[in-house]
């Protein structure tokens, strides 16, 4: 747990995924038409993080990102916390590869570990689908009672503007990041599913 943590930390601290974000909201600035698609996609991409490698106290960090994210779509801070947080949780729910949770378990019952992966991720993606509708929803009734969006209580001075800034750039550094650690996650499947990875092999270590 520790070291996927430094690890996701030192991802984070690279500005990648901050930058990554600013993109999406710059490129729905410039389509409007794809406001709409934002959310689930921002919520999809925090449940396959959920799936995989079992992304739950991380999602906190992403708050200050998500939630003036939010606002600047003219939703309110409901909507910004349930994006990393129901992502996340409907993917850690619906595990289809994720060994901290999933690798337990089926030691556990003493079945194969990555047996029924098809059933598994038949249900990620209920849960994810359902995650998604119910924030949509929750937007859309946003969208015919505006006056309903809570007022920003703080000066904001702790929160990143995109509506009045350029936002984090993203380069090809940031890109390079995005890909090494998207490889990193699918050796993670790998390893786990195919490879004999476990829990187990780490111990013995010691």
């Amino acid at each position: 747990v520790l070291l996927v943590g430094g690890a996701f930390s030192m991802v984070t601290a690279t500005g990648a995924v901050d930058g990554g974000l600013h993109a999406v909201v710059r490129f729905a600035e410039r389509r409007p038409a794809a406001k709409r698609a934002v959310i689930p996609l921002l919520m999809v991409l925090f449940s396959l993080a959920g799936c995989t490698f079992g992304m739950s106290e991380e999602n906190l960090v992403f708050i200050l990102i998500t939630i003036p994210l939010s606002r600047s779509m003219g939703y309110d801070a409901i909507t910004g916390v349930a994006i990393p947080f129901l992502g996340s949780a409907a993917g850690f729910a619906g595990a289809a590869i994720n060994p901290f949770t999933l690798g337990i378990a089926q030691g556990i019952a003493e079945i194969p570990v990555g047996s029924g992966a098809g059933y598994r991720w038949a249900v990620w993606c209920i849960f994810t689908a359902v995650a998604v509708l119910f924030v949509m929803r929750y937007t859309r009734w946003l969208d015919r009672n505006p006056d309903r969006v809570a007022p920003i209580e703080s000066d904001g001075s702790d929160e990143p503007d995109f509506e009045n800034s350029s936002g984090s750039s993203f380069g090809g550094r940031h890109l390079a990041v995005l890909i090494l650690f998207a490889l990193a996650i699918i050796l993670l499947m790998v390893g786990s599913n195919y490879l004999g990875w476990y829990i187990d092999e780490i111990a013995d270590l010691f």
